[in-house]
C-alpha cells in the first residue's frame, strides 16, 4: 500500500539521506549526500507492508521531483548505505537538514530538529516536515539500501530507502 505524505521543497541541489540523529558527515560510510539533485518541489511517498506476526510496517520512503513519477526511469544504488540507529531515516534538502526554525522565524539547534522528527514519527510513523521526509524504519535500527533516480540532464530527481522488501511469491 503507498500513501502519499505530502510535499517538501528543496533548494540546495543536494539531498542528504541518514537517520536524522547522525550530524553531517560527507565522509561516513551510513549515510550520503545525492548531488546534483533537481531543485524544486518535491514529494514524499511511504510504501506499507502488512507482516506476519508484526502488523504492518513501513517498507519504503520515496521522495520524487513532482515533475516525475516514482516509476520514471531506472533506480540505482547510492554509493553509501543508510545507517539507522534511532529507527528512523529519512531524505532531507542539505539546507534544511537538523535545522528548525522557531516561531519567530529564527534557528535553532539541532537536537530540537531531531526532536521535531521523532515527534513526527511517534505520531503517525512517517510524514514531511520543513524541507524533507522521515519515517520509521520497518523493523528499528539496521543498515538500510539508498537507491536515486536521474533525468535526462543527470541531476537526481527521486531518492528512495529500502526497509523491507517484499518476499517473492
Amino acid at each position: 500500500m503507498r500513501i502519499a505524505l505530502g510535499q517538501f521543497i528543496v533548494s540546495s541541489g543536494e539531498l542528504v539521506v541518514a537517520d536524522p540523529c547522525h550530524e553531517l558527515n560527507r565522509e561516513s560510510t551510513v549515510m550520503g549526500v545525492a548531488s546534483p539533485v533537481r531543485n524544486g518541489t518535491w514529494q514524499a511517498v511511504s510504501e506499507r507492508m502488512e507482516l506476519e506476526n508484526w502488523g504492518e510496517a513501513c517498507a519504503s520512503l520515496i521522495a520524487f521531483h513532482t515533475e516525475h513519477g516514482t516509476e520514471d526511469g531506472d533506480w540505482v544504488k547510492c554509493p553509501f548505505i543508510v545507517g539507522a540507529v534511532s529507527g528512523q531515516a529519512g531524505i532531507f534538502d542539505r539546507e534544511s537538514y537538523r535545522v528548525s526554525r522557531t516561531e519567530s522565524g529564527h534557528e535553532a539547534a539541532g537536537s530540537q530538529w531531531y526532536t521535531d522528527c521523532c515527534h513526527l514519527i511517534e505520531a503517525r510513523d512517517s510524514g514531511v516536515i520543513p524541507g524533507g521526509t522521515v519515517s520509521r524504519t520497518g523493523m528499528g535500527a539496521g543498515t538500510y539500501g539508498a537507491y536515486y533516480r536521474v533525468d535526462a540532464q543527470q541531476q537526481v530527481v527521486g531518492v528512495k530507502i529500502i526497509f523491507l522488501r517484499q518476499p517473492d511469491r
